[in-house]
Order: C-alpha cells, then sequence, then structure tokens
C-alpha cells in the first residue's frame, strides 16, 4: 500500500485505480496523517484524471472530481493561491482538463 506521508509521482499511482485511491485516500485522511506535498499534488492530479475517464460510471468520476476539489482547496488554503506549489498543481490539472477538451 502506498504510504501519502512521502512523497509520491503521478507515475507511481499508475496502476491505482479510482476506487482503491478514494478509499486510500480516505484511510489516511481518517488516520489524522499528514500528507506529503508531493503525494498531494499527484493524488489531485490523479484524482482529477479519473473524474474526466469515461470508462468509469458516473458515480465514481463525481466522487473523484469531489475528492479531487476538497484536496486542492485545502492545498491551496493551506500553501495559499499564489504559492509555487499551487501554481503547478493548477497547472498539471490544468493540463488533464485541456487534454480532455481536445
Amino acid at each position: 500500500m502506498l504510504d501519502l506521508a512521502r512523497p509520491i509521482t503521478f507515475q507511481e499511482l499508475g496502476s491505482v485505480n479510482a476506487d482503491n485511491l478514494l478509499r486510500l485516500i480516505r484511510t489516511h485522511c481518517s488516520s489524522g496523517k499528514q500528507m506529503h506535498p508531493e503525494a498531494l499534488k499527484a493524488i489531485v492530479v490523479k484524482l482529477t484524471y479519473h473524474s474526466r475517464d469515461l470508462d468509469l460510471k458516473q458515480m465514481e468520476r463525481d466522487e473523484a472530481a469531489e475528492m479531487a476539489t476538497s484536496l486542492a482547496n485545502a492545498a491551496i488554503k493551506s500553501y495559499g493561491r499564489q504559492s509555487t506549489f499551487c501554481a503547478e498543481m493548477m497547472a498539471d490539472v490544468q493540463a488533464i482538463v485541456m487534454r480532455g477538451a481536445a
């Protein structure tokens, strides 16, 4: 199982399906442990990816989108809207959104 308290890349999350990722996030968050910033960024991006995956059921896409939004908002509140961290995270999310729009 992935440890969200350490740096995790988007590529490391490649084999994790939406349901397992959501379960992992809920378990980690309910434990009260800190999430590593790089893990947080990768998870927000991966959840955004899942939220746009038409191979998933609508309910799974909605849940992924809701979790991505909640985590992104928490990151913005913690790191600041103008932070490099948030700028990078939002650029990665925007890239996924634009790829889907093309």
